[in-house]
């Protein structure tokens, strides 16, 4: 079988992470023909990605919401008639934008790895703004192209499934709950953590969703209850960063706080916290919560309702609030209590070996074979 997969590029995400933890399982099984093509030579997973079957094409989409538009989409036709896919997957909505645009008998696949804001329904009498009224053509856009396939979208998690089921329920599609993966051997490690610290992560781009804001105030009120040296490592970029370096110096908090930016190792940081911490006003899924628990790092996540999927009593914390300070108490009260913080230790080891990559790619070869 040949498996084409495409993806915008490969910056640092969980949607570009997963993509490559598939095409290299993919290829060290040697059964099938695999290639990812990339939209742009952008790639922050050189190591990762070192092995990867990869091509960039230099087919571009040029849309116009009046008049002809101008594509030049050559190079990808002439990438896909040399390969011969039989699955053509797309990742990300440009992607699948592109994807629809190929001429091939290939199986569609859609991978939904966060609620694509560009299928959102949008009626043209609520628009208030450009990017409202992009928003609309980009959506019947999409709709004139997908009517000429069937495509099966995979969907992360139950909130991603049904925002798909409400928003495109008048296209020719499958929809399918197909929850991430992670490489787990990646994350298993011995112990490092310090026991006369507190040590904390979060590994996110700093986006209004993810909301670092508010453990940067958690971190304030920790060390009201506790003599211990808290350190918070925050692993990530993004136009939020600045604001909550700003902030944990206007709290007195900077020497308790590190901004790391993108880093090539996040295990390591895991591996030697004894919290994983999760702020998200939304999450689709959250691929680095089962990360943290891979390394048996236990999680205390807010609800971004995606995460709902796999967080339960056993594994670590839901939050049903956003305050700070019953935030830093949570904590404290699971560090405090050796009994609850071993048995969410194992919890969490537990579930992260049903989310190991092995199983997850039988589980989608088995998909493009028999859907």
């Amino acid at each position: 079988m040949n498996i084409l997969h495409i993806i915008p590029n490969l910056t640092k995400g969980g949607a570009e992470r997963i993509c490559l933890d598939i095409a290299n399982e993919i290829q060290s099984r040697k059964e099938h023909n695999y290639l990812l093509v990339l939209l742009d030579e952008e790639n922050e997973y050189q190591e990762l990605s070192s092995n990867t079957n990869l091509k960039v094409t230099s087919s571009k989409l040029k849309l116009k919401v009046f008049g002809k538009d101008n594509n030049d989409l050559d190079d990808l036709q002439n990438i896909v008639d040399d390969f011969k896919p039989d699955i053509i997957h797309s990742h990300l909505f440009l992607a699948e934008l592109f994807s629809k645009h190929i001429i091939s008998d290939a199986k569609r696949f859609a991978h939904v790895h966060d609620n694509m804001h560009q299928l959102e329904n949008v009626s043209l009498f609520n628009i208030n703004s450009k990017s409202y009224l992009v928003k609309y053509f980009e959506r019947k856009y999409y709709d004139r192209l997908a009517d000429s396939f069937h495509t099966h979208f995979l969907c992360i998690s139950n909130d991603a499934k049904k925002f798909v089921e409400k928003n495109l329920s008048n296209n020719s599609i499958s929809v399918i709950k197909f929850p991430n993966a992670i490489n787990t051997e990646t994350f298993n490690s011995e112990d490092l953590r310090n026991p006369d610290e507190i040590n904390l992560v979060n590994i996110g781009s700093f986006v209004p969703k993810k909301a670092q804001a508010l453990l940067v105030d958690t971190v304030f009120e920790l060390k009201k209850l506790t003599p211990k040296q808290v350190n918070m490592d925050f692993l990530g970029d993004g136009g939020m960063k600045n604001d909550c370096i700003e902030q944990s110096e206007n709290l007195g908090i900077k020497e308790n706080i590190s901004f790391h930016g993108k880093v090539n190792n996040p295990e390591d940081f895991l591996k030697k916290s004894d919290l994983y911490l999760h702020s998200a006003i939304y999450e689709p899924f959250g691929l680095v919560l089962i990360e943290a628990m891979s390394t048996g790092t236990p999680v205390i996540t807010t609800d971004g309702r995606g995460n709902r999927d796999f967080m339960t009593d056993g594994n670590g914390i839901l939050l049903d609030h956003r305050d700070p300070k019953q935030f830093a108490k949570q904590i404290m009260d699971l560090l405090n209590n050796d009994s609850k913080y071993n048995q969410l230790r194992q919890g969490a080891l537990d579930t992260a070996k049903a989310y190991d990559i092995g199983p997850y790619v039988d589980r989608l070869i088995d998909l493009y074979k028999t859907i």
